[in-house]
Formats: structure tokens, C-alpha cells, sequence
């Protein structure tokens, strides 16, 4: 099982991250994940569609990968 998981990131807490995305990688052990399908939050202004955060140390980081996609990266 891995120690965490690496992500790229199009907005955190509801921002833009500069240059449009950015890899990150969260530990499986700490992390809350979010389905954001039906939220407003969804379609953000750079033209990328994210489907999933993983909230993590009280921030929101918002994901392409569907919730379904999460868990098992998460999982593995």
C-alpha cells in the first residue's frame, strides 16, 4: 500500500491555482473525500470540469478524478 497518493489540483478552496494545475500528493491515512458532480463548484472558470476534492488539514482541494476514481487510488 502506498503512503499517499499524488494529484493534480486545478483550484484550492475555490481558487485558481496558478499556471492552471499543480501535483500534489496527499497521504491515504488523513485525507476526507468529496463528491463535487452536482456542485456549482464544478465547472471552474479556466474551462476544467472537477469532479472530486480531498479535503485535507481544513482546505479544499478540488480534483478531475470522479469519487469513484479517488477511492481507489486511495485504496491502492
Amino acid at each position: 500500500m502506498a503512503n499517499v497518493v499524488q494529484l493534480n489540483v486545478y483550484n484550492i478552496n475555490g481558487d485558481n491555482v496558478p499556471g492552471g494545475v499543480q501535483a500534489l500528493a496527499f497521504p491515504v491515512t488523513q485525507c476526507l473525500l468529496r463528491d463535487t458532480i452536482a456542485s456549482p463548484t464544478r465547472s471552474l472558470s479556466t474551462g476544467v470540469n472537477v469532479y472530486s476534492a480531498v479535503q485535507f488539514q481544513n482546505a479544499l482541494y478540488y480534483v478531475a478524478q470522479t469519487i469513484a476514481q479517488l477511492v481507489t487510488a486511495f485504496n491502492a
